[in-house]
């Protein structure tokens, strides 16, 4: 029986030591988990803020390119309207242009009239065309004078009197 109770302790104090071996592998494993968790809840809420983050971002842009489409919007009309003044103002010139030669007839510039007595005669050249004086017909500007007319020298002559060169 002595035999018996020695076999028991023995076996009681082996028991022990491994239990008390593999509580401590048990609660190793514990911390090396908690730690874990606490390192991934980590990355956790930095994953969330970066969400956060790139969604304020994409509402940012968005906003954006609504408030951007809405000006290319807004371009664009005023682009349009500027468009059809411009075709207005064309129209204007043409017709302008198409009654005076369709009231008056072109004429040329009258070298004997007082506001051409002070130029040089070479300028304003022979009335009857001699000097090369011809009227610009595909780019006349219509205005308060009567006409715009070319010499060959690259002078521009106003039927008013007054001249521009190049």
């Amino acid at each position: 029986m002595v035999l018996v109770q020695a076999r028991l302790e023995e076996a009681e104090a082996s028991a022990m030591k491994g239990g008390k071996r593999a509580q401590q592998k048990l609660e190793q494993r514990l911390r090396d988990l908690e730690m874990e968790l606490d390192a991934e809840q980590r990355r956790h809420a930095e994953t969330t803020k970066n969400v956060r983050k790139q969604e304020r971002r994409m509402k940012e842009l968005a906003f954006q390119a609504d408030e951007d489409r809405k000006l290319q919007d807004r371009q664009r009309d005023a682009n349009d309207k500027l468009q059809q003044k411009i075709k207005a103002y064309k129209r204007q010139v043409e017709e302008a242009v198409s009654a005076k030669f369709r009231d008056t007839g072109p004429t040329r510039p009258d070298p004997t009239r007082p506001e051409y007595q002070t130029m040089s005669a070479d300028f304003v050249g022979d009335p009857r065309g001699s000097s090369g004086l011809r009227r610009v017909s595909d780019k006349v500007w219509s205005g308060p004078s009567s006409g715009i007319w070319l010499q060959p020298n690259a002078r521009i002559v106003v039927h008013h009197g007054h001249s521009w060169s190049k």
